[in-house]
């Protein structure tokens, strides 16, 4: 627990509203993408090539609206642990968010590069040979969200239930979608091509997983910040006790 002055309570009560509809702002952006890129996809199937929006896209294309969206996405779910970890009072959290925040700045850089993904599945051939299986290529990913638990379980124990729950909930989502889905994804590439309607299905259901779980996030992380931050009412005295 810790003394706060009334302005610094006023300005971290403002600061968790902007959080609030700023997220509210992501995830009304995330479910418009979502919502067209599959109606997009739709058209595609079952007019052709020619009813095909690229923009819209579902997959990792350059242009695709929903690539655009992820990247900023993840900066900003950085920026939300960064202030969730300058909020916390204990040294539990603030590594934890700080560890949080560092990993999602890494995820956005990797995001940006749409190739990086191409780039590690050709190493991962190259050295098991061509001919592995897909699961042993992406097996070695699958450590990062294992370890990551095991650095954060501290951290999720000591969390009311209702946030570690939406944290551990929207993360599996989003892992499933990242690791999950890719394994389906690149299963079927190299027989049936891009243009294949599975490939296509499969890699909707990869972004909409992806993005689910990432906007989920920042909604809950929205959440969590706001209650961290007390109410303001006009009745304050100056100084009020902030139970963080």
């Amino acid at each position: 627990m810790q003394w706060q002055s009334y302005p610094t309570l006023i300005n971290r009560y403002r600061l968790s509203q902007r959080i609030r509809a700023t997220s509210i702002a992501f995830l009304a952006v995330g479910s418009g993408s979502l919502a067209l890129g599959w109606i997009n996809l739709y058209f595609t199937l079952a007019i052709g090539a020619d009813a095909r929006v690229p923009m819209l896209d579902l997959a990792d294309e350059q242009i695709a609206l929903i690539n655009i969206l992820q990247p900023v996405a993840m900066f900003y779910a950085s920026l939300l642990c960064f202030v969730a970890s300058r909020l916390s009072s204990t040294s539990v959290n603030r590594r934890a968010f700080g560890f949080l925040s560092v990993g999602f700045l890494i995820l956005a850089a990797g995001e940006i590069n749409i190739n990086s993904h191409s780039i590690y599945i050709d190493r991962m051939h190259s050295l098991l040979g061509n001919n592995s299986q897909v699961a042993l290529t992406l097996l070695p990913l699958l450590l990062v969200p294992i370890g990551a638990a095991l650095l954060l379980r501290h951290f999720l124990i000591q969390l009311p239930r209702r946030h570690a729950f939406a944290f551990i909930a929207f993360g599996m989502i989003y892992v499933s979608g990242v690791l999950g889905a890719e394994m389906v994804w690149e299963w079927i590439a190299p027989y049936y091509g891009h243009s294949f309607s599975a490939y296509s299905v499969t890699a909707g259901v990869e972004e909409t997983l992806e993005t689910v779980g990432l906007l989920g996030f920042c909604v809950a992380m929205s959440r969590y910040i706001e209650e961290s931050c007390p109410k303001v009412f006009l009745d304050h005295p100056e100084n009020v006790l902030n139970n963080d």
